[in-house]
Formats: C-alpha cells, sequence, structure tokens
C-alpha cells in the first residue's frame, strides 16, 4: 500500500502494509519524500507513516511553530491514524522533534526511538556564515550551496534537484523560525527520563553534527543508547545513503 494524503490539518505519506509500524519525521528542509529510496528497501512486515510538517513541501505553516507544536502534532497523527506499538524515527530538526514527542506521549509512547544525525537537544549555536541567511529565504544558488556543504557524497541530478526543490518550498516564516528559535532552543531538560530503546545513527564525515558532538551533547542525554557510525556519508543519510540506512532500519525495527 502507498497513499499520499494532503487534508487540511495533516500531510503524510503511508507506505507498506505490514505489522510492524514505523512513523518518520524529516529534516529541515525535507518532505516525507526525503525518506521514499530508503522505505522502498524495507521489509514488507513494515508500514512506515512519513510526515511532512506544517511549513514543509506543501503544507501550510503553523501560525506559531515550536518544537512542542511540532512534537504535539505528529502524536496526534499518529493517534489519527490508529497507529499503536511503533517506532518513532527522525532525521536532523526531525529527531529533535522525536525526542520531544516521544516524551510527551505519555498514553501512546514509541516502543524504540530512531535518531539519525540529530539536531542536538541542547540547541545550536548559529555561525556568523549562518546568520546571513536568517532574515532572507533561500533561493536555488543558496540551496543548492547548502546541501552540497551537508552532503559529503555527491547526489544524482534528478535527487540533487528534489532537495533542491524542498528546501525551496520551506515556508518564510517556518524558515525564520527555526534559524532564530528551533534549532537553538535546548530541551534537554524535558527529554531526560526516555527509558524505550534508542538508536543513533549518525556519519563520520558528517560537517553539520560532528562525531564530537554527538558524544557530548546527545548520548549523554539518552537512557539507553546504540550508536552506529556511517563511513562514506554527509549529514543528508536517507539522501546519500538510503540502502544502507535501510539495511539499518530492517535491522532495528526486526530484532
Amino acid at each position: 500500500m502507498e497513499a499520499i494524503q494532503q487534508t487540511e490539518k495533516y500531510s503524510y505519506e503511508l507506505l507498506g502494509n505490514g505489522p510492524i509500524k514505523l512513523v518518520l519525521i524529516h529534516y529541515f528542509g525535507g518532505s516525507s519524500d526525503s525518506w521514499k529510496r530508503s522505505l522502498r528497501k524495507l521489509s514488507k512486515k513494515i508500514t512506515a507513516l512519513s510526515v511532512t510538517l506544517p511549513g514543509f513541501g506543501l503544507h501550510p505553516p503553523m501560525d506559531d511553530p515550536s518544537i512542542y507544536g511540532y512534537a504535539k502534532y505528529v502524536n496526534e497523527l499518529v493517534d489519527s491514524l490508529g497507529f499503536g506499538d511503533y517506532t518513532l524515527c527522525g532525521h536532523s530538526m526531525g529527531a529533535k522533534i522525536a525526542c520531544y514527542a516521544a516524551q510527551i506521549n505519555i498514553e501512546n509512547r514509541p516502543k524504540k526511538l530512531i535518531l539519525i544525525a540529530p539536531s542536538l537537544p541542547i540547541g545550536e549555536k548559529i555561525s556568523e556564515e549562518e546568520r546571513k541567511h536568517i532574515s532572507g529565504h533561500p533561493d536555488k544558488a543558496e540551496a543548492i550551496s547548502a546541501i552540497r556543504q551537508m552532503s559529503s557524497k555527491r547526489l544524482r541530478k534528478k535527487f540533487l534537484e528534489q532537495a533542491v526543490n524542498e528546501r525551496l518550498a520551506i515556508k518564510k516564516g517556518t524558515w525564520q523560525w527555526w534559524w532564530n528559535e528551533g534549532r537553538q532552543e535546548d530541551i534537554s531538560d524535558r527529554i531526560q527520563g526516555l527509558d524505550m530503546p534508542t538508536y543513533v545513527i549518525c556519519a563520520k564525515k558528517d560537517p553539520v553534527i560532528t562525531m564530537e558532538s554527538i558524544r557530548k551533547d546527545v548520548l549523554p542525554y539518552l537512557s539507553l543508547p546504540t550508536i552506529t557510525v556511517f563511513g562514506r556519508c554527509g549529514h543528508l543519510i536517507p539522501l546519500e545513503t538510503p540502502r544502507k540506512l535501510a539495511k539499518r532500519l530492517n535491522k532495528i525495527l526486526l530484532g
């Protein structure tokens, strides 16, 4: 089963029809499409729910975006679809939202948590170069440059175009929220005590979230972390190495 749903409140894609449930939250600049190449390699035992957050893709923005607001949105979508006994997976910004969502969803917490190149729960400082982009909105040249800087593998033309188009689709208010607030927000005190098995997937060559940051600023805030390091990709793991990611997801979900 593959179904794309766009309602007034939710935007998501369902792939598969298996008994094992997986919920995925994309990175800043992505959408549900960011996962497609990995999801098509997943076991037939898995049903994947890939979320497009408000303000990304074709989805209208939130009036007042926040990490909490996005976490609540994900939990409400999961509950509305009757997903129980599920694994929650997030990439970069999506991983930060996933941690918060797992913490506040007391009645239907995920059984496992997968964090891919996670944005730091303590918040991330904005460099002077990045600060130049805060007040504006990306154009095509900026989008191409940013994607190439974030990845260590050269993306094929059609996948680069996909990533560029997704970055350009970020709504202006959402763009400014992330740079001014979301990326810098410290949620570390609000996610301590997560007691489900947690899997961190990161990249040795990630120029955005370094291995040092993972060890110092991510792992100490997780109760039961298992870490996997990919050696030949950068920050955009679902785009750079979708087959390898799918293989790891299958192992986590079926294990």
